[in-house]
């Protein structure tokens, strides 16, 4: 596989911050690919159905926030399915019933996981032990940083 030079990678979106170690144990595990199956929001809200499930018939929503790899053959048939899914993006749509103009990595995860995990919910994808992703509704917002451990966010409810 040539998505990275390195044994174990950890693939972060550009809007997400870590600000702990809860991470690094992936790096001393034999996962292959990793990524979250489940968010909560700052003031410990669930997040919307549609971030639960994809669709009202419900196939689970993963998260690509934040993806953990390694080199393995299971890793790059994750990464080829996630390729696939891109590229029959529209068949998608159809067959599971999210708007096709709305192109989302979190929807392309969530069908690969869905395939490779057996069409349940086997454990293909490791979901970091259960641990929610920390996400921040879009209607809230940052005020104040005065460092790394300290923030203060304003919560729109």
């Amino acid at each position: 596989m040539n998505l990275t030079p390195y044994e174990k990678t950890l693939l972060i979106d550009t809007d997400f911050l870590i600000c702990n170690d809860f991470y690094e144990y992936l790096f001393n595990s034999d996962i292959s690919v990793g990524m979250h199956s489940f968010a909560e929001y700052i003031g410990g809200e669930i997040p919307y159905l549609n971030e639960i499930t994809l669709n009202n018939a419900g196939i689970n929503h993963w998260w690509s926030t934040v993806v953990y790899f390694d080199q393995s053959e299971e890793s790059k048939i994750f990464f080829d399915t996630w390729a696939h899914v891109k590229e029959n993006w529209e068949y998608y749509a159809l067959l599971y019933q999210y708007p096709p103009a709305l192109f989302r990595t979190d929807f392309c995860v969530s069908i690969a996981c869905h395939m490779l995990n057996g069409f349940n919910n086997n454990e293909f994808v490791s979901d970091f032990h259960g641990v929610p992703l920390l996400n921040m509704d879009q209607k809230d917002d940052i005020v104040d940083v005065k460092s790394a451990k300290d923030w203060i966010m304003l919560s729109h409810n």
